[in-house]
């Protein structure tokens, strides 16, 4: 099975001043910018941040047939959730119950009550998350608010 990877959005940015755009100072990742030579506007970080709700669920709604990242070792598995036990522990965290695809071993992972649980999507549901986020982004005023008359997004030739 091949690993398909979520087309990004294409969310507004601007090019950073002190790198003027290449991510480097003195031979350094900038500063200001952490070596990508943009920062996201507003606009961009309003819509950034409806993508991740869009990506994650509270632990607390994740439900039995929710398919989940489940951090394995040092990689994340999607597997579909089998079990959901409440209040564990004396910290009262949710643990999460599922099986690895290849192996059929059990697999299991705990997380704080409102803590953010990763949902996997096919390719097919990434393409919608990502036009939704294109079509959100299109809503918003320079300030990152919502406004009543859509933009034009511009097109890179």
């Amino acid at each position: 099975m091949t690993k398909t990877l979520m087309e990004l959005p294409r969310l507004e940015s601007i090019k950073c001043a002190h790198c003027t755009g290449t991510g480097l100072r003195a031979g350094n990742d900038c500063p200001r910018c952490d070596g990508l030579g943009s920062f996201l506007t507003k606009r961009g970080k309003a819509a950034s941040a409806y993508m991740r709700t869009l990506l994650e669920k509270l632990a607390r709604d994740v439900a039995v047939g929710d398919v989940v990242w489940f951090p394995v070792g040092g990689m994340k598995v999607a597997t579909a959730v089998l079990r959901v036990e409440l209040n564990v522990g004396p910290t009262h965290r949710i643990r999460l119950h599922g099986v690895r695809r290849m192996t059929g071993d059990d697999i299991a992972f705990t997380v704080a009550n409102g803590g953010l649980v990763d949902l996997a999507h096919t390719p097919q549901e990434l393409a919608e998350v990502r036009a939704k986020v294109e079509a959100y982004q299109a809503t918003l005023k320079k300030s990152g608010e919502a406004s009543k008359r859509p933009r034009q997004l511009k097109r890179a030739a």
